[in-house]
């Protein structure tokens, strides 16, 4: 049925561009979403006020707020299609993350508003009465909201949109939420007399769900706000990619931003010492075109030529790449260079260490590199540049959680 509702609403034009197709995909799940969420929690509202369940009332209310949420995610489709301008240049696809936070809200507010209802239904028992039809009413709309979640998470990792995942994930929240309604309900059916603070303590459970749901996706939503690292995937990808252009020796220095679907990349790479500007340039033209096609968004290569024939290099580099090696902190060595020869040998490397490295620890780990470098080749001199966190080595990737 999902792959119907694409070839229909979204593909019937043909291939379109990656902005437009973004948008078309979340337009689809935030309509879709909209009017079987209104059907929904018309039925559950009305079986609520019928059997007087805070528990039934409370999941209605969650449906609703699907409702809501969907509308936000359609908003947030027309806003993030908008070309980039002036004022915002590298376009709009941050409104997602935005979106997603907005969501995350609306859930916190209704697990707050519902979890005080039910703790006051403890206090205050009453019972509940259920018949059979309300009973297998509210597990009818199980599947339906299974498919909600389903589709949408399909369509957000086809659109690679954290937006309509977050929406899959508060359509499997409603699931969730409707298992204690049901044992709510359906207890007056099973037993004569079911305890009186069963549906107050159902109606907490679903609180406690929508309120977890509510903190995940806020914590999830904001990573991409706050900056977050490129996973070890797309670095080895972009490598890859980096490596495969005749002349690269080595990729290091990978910086991503993400705007939406928009990825801003920047990499550096290792060239032989010997070439001219002309052909540098070319080369890192050439990087660019390459991983740019390989999805990475706008591309901006920095050529670090080394020169490998210096009579001390290999033993430099050697010397150096074993004493790293023995250090923890240190997780990449690259870009090492050797200028002028005894007792004036300068020498420099690029190092990256851990990201949580304080600066003190840093001129130590330096000293240190530098008093191995003085042991062997007295009278040389060290300058050692040690990376931002933000900057990559693929030996180096951030580890996904």
């Amino acid at each position: 049925l999902t792959r119907l509702l694409v070839r229909r609403f979204v593909d019937r034009d043909g291939p379109l561009p990656l902005a437009e197709r973004r948008a078309r995909l979340g337009l689809l799940e935030g309509w879709t979403s909209v009017g079987l969420n209104v059907l929904l929690f018309a039925l559950k509202l009305a079986l609520g006020i019928l059997t007087g369940s805070v528990a039934l009332l409370a999941d209605a209310v969650h449906t609703v707020a699907d409702s809501a949420t969907s509308a936000i995610v359609i908003l947030s489709a027309h806003v993030a299609r908008r070309p980039p301008d002036p004022r915002h240049p590298f376009g709009y696809g941050r409104i997602e993350s935005v979106s997603s936070v907005v969501i995350a809200v609306l859930l916190g507010v209704a697990a707050l508003e519902f979890g005080k209802a039910a703790v006051l239904r403890l206090v205050h028992p009453e019972p509940v009465a259920a018949g059979w039809f309300a009973l297998l009413a509210v597990a009818a709309t199980i599947p339906v909201k299974l498919w909600l979640a389903l589709a949408a998470r399909g369509l957000g990792r086809e659109a690679g949109s954290t937006m309509l995942e977050a929406d899959a994930w508060h359509h499997a929240t409603d699931v969730l939420a409707t298992v204690p309604v049901l044992v709510s309900l359906g207890a007056g059916l099973v037993v004569d007399r079911p305890p009186a603070w069963l549906d107050g303590a159902m109606g907490l459970l679903v609180a406690g769900v929508i309120g977890w749901a509510a903190w995940d996706l806020a914590r999830d939503a904001t990573r991409p706000l706050l900056g977050e690292a490129p996973t070890p995937d797309e670095i080895a990808e972009i490598e890859r990619q980096a490596l495969s252009v005749p002349g690269v020796r080595g990729v290091h220095d990978i910086v991503v931003h993400k705007y939406g679907h928009l990825r801003v990349v920047s990499l550096h790479v290792e060239t032989a010492g010997d070439l001219g500007a002309i052909a540098l340039h070319d080369l890192a033209e050439r990087v660019e075109e390459k991983v740019a096609r390989g999805h990475h968004g706008e591309v901006v290569v920095h050529v670090d030529p080394v020169d490998t024939t210096h009579p001390a290099y290999e033993a430099v580099k050697g010397l150096l790449e074993a004493a790293a090696a023995e250090e923890p902190d240190i997780v990449a060595m690259h870009d090492i260079r050797v200028f002028g020869t005894l007792p004036k040998l300068e020498v420099t490397a690029d190092v990256n260490t851990r990201a949580t490295l304080a600066e003190a620890a840093r001129r130590r780990l330096h000293d240190r590199l530098a008093d191995r470098l003085v042991r062997r080749f007295p009278g040389a001199r060290l300058r050692a540049h040690f990376e931002p966190a933000f900057a990559f080595h693929p030996d180096a990737a951030a580890p996904e959680e």
